[in-house]
């Protein structure tokens, strides 16, 4: 039975660790990847598991025989069998409640039993052990075993089940690896009935994957979100999260330009400049090299991308592959990559923004000052801000922020909280539209740039993010009393 024990240990570790990464990934598309909540998740998973350690030594001391806590791991198995198939709409549930209370009701939902549940394995066969040999002994091979199993749990669910079989198809994985401990443990009992009773059918239920809405032409997992593309009649877009209707990329089926006046002023600042050559953070589905080669014929672009499965997206169903005046497309993160990067650009644009995720490093003065070290003298950067405030803090804050390090900064509201921001070391004169001559849609962009402009002025007593201190979670989440 000491193979048992240590195997059953192993698997709990496993799903342990594997379930809590999943968790991010079941959250995210409805609660965003915020410190928030991934600091409910974390804490309250952690609460579960303090509670399973007590549990499951309070149980080894009481004499509850393997018999009976079989049927606690049949409970705990087909729990996660049932989270596996229900997990969506029970988030989408909870979204109405807020950020941090939706996930943190959400966690307690899906995570609260089963984490309770694996917890308690590992110090009650601790126990079972210690009757046949020493305490110290079955502690360190049992913690062992079940270390071991997490660590497995960690990198296979990284690395493995979630870019390849997406996050349903990882929550039925470890609700099955949650059958094969409970199997295990029935048979090594003589309750081996039980299995077929109280087990298959729910796993059996659990391989049926959610509904996918109609409009929905193609999903998938990568390794850094849940990919969708959303036919919308006219228009095809690119959404990674599902709490609102935000394109992140978008191409007509008639082939105009979309009609986004957020993504549209970027070719403004590359026209005034008569701009050559760019680097563009966040190519996407490729919105942006669309727009510049029907605005900015000669402007040819270094494209940016960290997730390779959008790219495959946008060369698929946006026509990206197609674009001819992006130069290259590499694979990384924006941060690193202008630390290697030896190139100056007459443009930088950084377009890599959720509703409610700003990664913090890509808004802090040192990550401006690394895009002005790459520009031209007369170079312009150029990003978008989403602010949902009332107060515009985020905007502010941001804009601020760019101030310290830009001289001439201005902001154009977009409508709908979105901002458009432009950069320079020097004054950005935009030309005056030219009635009749040129191209109509980019004259009407220089008139709705010219009448929105607003010049951002450095003030030292405002906020300035910084990489030791950039608390942008802060500015999107209301007080806590509001929420809760």
């Amino acid at each position: 039975m000491k193979a048992v024990t240590h195997l059953t240990a192993f698997l709990s570790g496993f799903v342990i660790m594997s379930l809590e990464i999943l968790g991010f990934r079941v959250l995210a598309p409805h609660f965003g990847y915020s410190i928030y909540v991934f600091g409910t998740l974390i804490g309250l998973i952690l609460f579960a598991l303090a509670i399973g350690y007590w549990v499951g030594g309070y149980i080894s001391r009481v004499n509850i025989r393997p018999k009976g806590f079989a049927l606690v791991l049949v409970a705990a198995t087909a729990y996660i069998a049932a989270a596996s198939t229900l997990f969506d709409q029970v988030v989408l549930f909870f979204s109405n409640f807020g950020i941090v209370a939706g996930a943190f009701m959400g966690t307690f939902a899906l995570w609260a039993f089963p984490m309770m549940v694996l917890a308690a394995v590992s110090p009650y066969l601790i126990g079972l052990r210690s009757e046949k040999e020493h305490a110290g002994r079955s502690a360190g091979g049992i913690s062992a075993a079940g270390t071991l199993g997490g660590l497995a749990g960690t990198f296979l669910t990284s690395f493995f089940l979630l870019p390849t079989l997406g996050t349903h198809m990882t929550f039925v994985a470890n609700a099955y690896i949650a059958a094969a401990m409970t199997a295990i443990w029935l048979l090594a009992y003589n309750r081996g009935w039980l299995i077929a009773v109280l087990v298959a059918p729910i796993l059996a239920h659990s391989i049926q994957a959610p509904e996918q809405m109609p409009n929905i032409v193609h999903a998938e997992e990568s390794a850094y979100s849940h990919i969708e593309v959303v036919n919308r009649g006219s228009m095809l877009v690119l959404r990674t999260d599902r709490r609102s209707g935000t394109a992140y990329s978008a191409i007509m089926r008639d082939g105009s330009l979309p009609p986004f006046l957020l993504y549209n002023l970027f070719a403004v600042p590359a026209a005034a400049k008569n701009s050559a050559r760019g680097l563009l953070l966040g190519v996407g589905a490729g919105t942006l090299p669309l727009i510049h080669e029907a605005l900015n014929p000669d402007l040819k672009l270094v494209g940016l991308e960290i997730d390779p499965r959008i790219i495959a997206v946008g060369e698929r169903f946006f026509g990206l592959k197609d674009r001819k005046n992006l130069e290259k497309i590499v694979i990384a993160d924006a941060r690193p990559f202008l630390a290697k990067d030896t190139s100056i650009y007459d443009v930088i644009e950084m377009d890599i923004f959720r509703e409610s995720e700003i990664p913090f490093y890509l808004v802090s003065r040192e990550f401006f000052v690394a895009t002005k070290k790459r520009l031209a003298d007369g170079g312009v950067f150029m990003m978008n801000i989403y602010d949902p405030t009332a107060d515009r803090r985020i905007q502010r804050s941001v804009t601020n922020t760019v101030a310290a390090v830009y001289p001439e900064v201005y902001v154009v509201p977009t409508g709908l909280g979105s901002y458009f921001v432009a950069a320079s070391r020097l004054p950005l004169i935009v030309p005056q539209p030219q009635n009749g001559e040129g191209d109509t849609r980019l004259n009407d962009l220089i008139t709705k740039f010219r009448e929105g402009a607003q010049r951002v002025v450095f003030s030292p007593g405002e906020t300035v993010f910084t990489d030791d201190r950039a608390p942008i979670e802060t500015l999107y989440i209301a007080p806590f009393k509001e929420i809760l």
